[in-house]
């Protein structure tokens, strides 16, 4: 046999092997790529055959439930489920395998028998014929607690906000419950306009507090039974501004987002309010919102130098108001409220 003869043979018979070795080689780097997606994933990720018994984890896995790797796959779906849910999980698991994705939310038992909540997200695959499940578990316990944490302190916010009401209110002897009041009013004025619930919610506390700055005005003006004088009027016009700077010191950002509103609470629609004179949109809508609920508060109760006027006369002085002192849109809603709460009876 010639040379090249011999040479032909020796390639006829390597380069089956050449090729072999590179897929060999390209299967070997797709492992590679794939333990490290699989291992660098936060949540996480276990593989189950058909018939339930895992046949990949990671490290993330075995973290959250507390087993090694190998007790990992030693195990089927129906062991990690709680002691209720175990007899029928290989159904419930087989029959979720036919379904291209899905989404559960499930506790699962952790080696020491604690209970996880997670959010699964699994996905089924076709491998040789062969249907795996690849559940990703997303832990719902921080999620969780930070969620309680985040209602204790909304609790605490709003009984924050309640007893700094309370406390301006119990320091004018007569405007009792003045900022309850105004924030009942608020609520019923921002649902009518269609506003989101936080939305709402921002508006109704921004009642509460909006003359917190009264705080900073001396008792002889705040309890004078009487009109005030000119110059004592001036110091009371201040108490918006002082309250909106008060609120400004805290680091909420529930605070923050009230702020403007109990800063600019009397400014009027056409202009010449106070503390800035805006006029028309420039005007916070919440704030909008509290100069009508107040105004309303304010004709309906008695003062030392006023009757409380009627409903019918509240709300026409309301109606007069609208496109002057209020909001158009804002006052045609609070009008709409209380029609239907003299139509009630």
């Amino acid at each position: 046999m010639s040379d090249q003869g011999a040479n032909k043979g020796i390639t006829r018979r390597v380069r089956p092997a050449l090729r072999q070795a590179r897929r060999n080689g390209r299967a070997r780097e797709e492992e590679i790529r794939y333990r490290t997606l699989l291992e660098e994933a936060a949540d996480a990720i276990l593989i189950a055959d058909g018939s339930g018994r895992y046949v990949e984890v990671n490290e993330a896995a075995c973290t959250l439930l507390g087993y090694t790797r190998p007790e990992l796959l030693a195990l089927t779906v129906a062991d990690l489920q709680p002691d209720p849910r175990r007899p029928e999980a290989l159904e419930r698991f087989q029959a979720h395998l036919h379904e291209s994705t899905y989404r559960l939310d499930r506790y699962l038992q952790g080696k020491d028998g604690r209970l996880v909540h997670v959010e699964i997200r699994a996905t089924t695959i076709r491998v040789g014929g062969q249907l795996f499940s690849q559940a990703m578990c997303r832990d719902l316990s921080d999620q969780e607690a930070l969620e309680a944490a985040r209602s204790r302190e909304h609790t605490l916010y709003l009984a924050t906000v309640r007893s700094l009401a309370a406390t301006v209110d119990a320091r004018d002897v007569y405007t009792h419950s003045h900022s309850q009041q105004v924030a009942f009013y608020c609520r019923l004025i921002a649902d009518e306009l269609g506003l989101a619930a936080a939305d709402v919610e921002t508006i109704e506390l921004a009642g509460l507090l909006h003359d917190i700055g009264k705080i900073a005005i001396p008792d002889t003006i705040l309890q004078k039974p009487g009109r005030l004088t000119p110059g004592e009027w001036a110091v009371m016009r201040t108490h918006a501004a002082r309250g909106a700077d008060i609120l400004s010191a805290g680091s909420s950002p529930a605070l923050a987002a009230i702020v403007p509103m109990v800063r600019y609470h009397h400014e009027r629609w056409s202009g010449g309010g106070y503390p800035a004179g805006l006029a028309g949109e420039a005007i916070p809508l919440g704030a909008a919102v509290i100069a009508a609920a107040d105004a309303f508060d304010t004709i309906t109760t008695a003062r030392p130098y006023k009757p409380a006027s009627t409903l019918t006369q509240a709300c026409n002085e309301i109606a007069h108001s609208a496109g002057g002192h209020l909001h158009p849109e804002v006052a045609a809603a609070f009008l709409r409220v209380l029609e239907r709460d003299q139509a009630a009876g």
